[in-house]
């Protein structure tokens, strides 16, 4: 797993519980107070609230700027980064899809030898092939930033689609816990943490 989707993963961990908490304050202060006192100790959980939705929104997000920075260094050009195996793409050798997909991951965290497979597999019709690219990769850290701001949603409502309580602590408990990895292979979410892993 890529370190900023793990720290991110370590990020919505700690949110989750504080904001549970919140919740359940919330809930508290219904109960036990008049509905004028519980309207301004609500009030007060509220902007407690926001004040850790909004630290915790900017540690998401500059670890999404960590991580795009990381890709943006990561498509640097090397020269020294070239192995032998450029031979194979420029020697007249018809690879075929498959030989092509076993470079992508040998040289996965090696910017320089996957623009070099990126070229080969343009060059020859290979479409649709999950080659990493700086450009790829910033567009997969914006969908992995999004799907830490949906969790973030689901941790503050407590809600997942129609479900709510025990349902959705769990259902949420078990999104954090997958987060990083996805259930769903082919899906926009698992090619971005797979276009992010170096």
């Amino acid at each position: 797993m890529n370190t900023y989707v793990s720290k991110m993963k370590d990020v919505l961990s700690g949110f989750y519980p504080q904001m549970k908490r919140k919740r359940e304050e919330k809930a508290e202060a219904k109960e036990r107070y008049s509905a004028d006192v519980a309207a301004q100790e609500i009030d007060r959980i509220d902007r407690e609230a926001t004040a850790l939705r909004n630290a915790t929104m900017d540690k998401l997000q500059q670890l999404h700027d960590e991580g795009v920075a990381q890709a943006q260094r990561w498509g640097n050009l090397d020269g020294s980064m070239i192995t032998d195996d450029i031979n194979l793409l420029k020697g007249g050798f018809d690879l075929d899809c498959q030989q092509v997909e076993n470079l992508v991951e040998r040289y996965r965290s090696n910017g320089t030898m996957m623009t070099a497979i990126a070229s080969y597999a343009g060059s020859h019709g290979m479409i649709g092939m999950n080659i990493p690219t700086v450009d790829k990769k910033v567009k997969a850290w914006e969908v992995v930033l999004l799907n830490a701001k949906d969790i973030m949603d689901m941790c503050i409502s407590g809600t997942v689609g129609w479900m709510g309580g025990e349902s959705a602590d769990k259902t949420i408990q078990d999104m954090i816990d997958r987060f990083g990895t996805s259930q769903n292979p082919g899906s926009g979410l698992d090619i971005a943490y797979k276009m992010l892993e170096q």
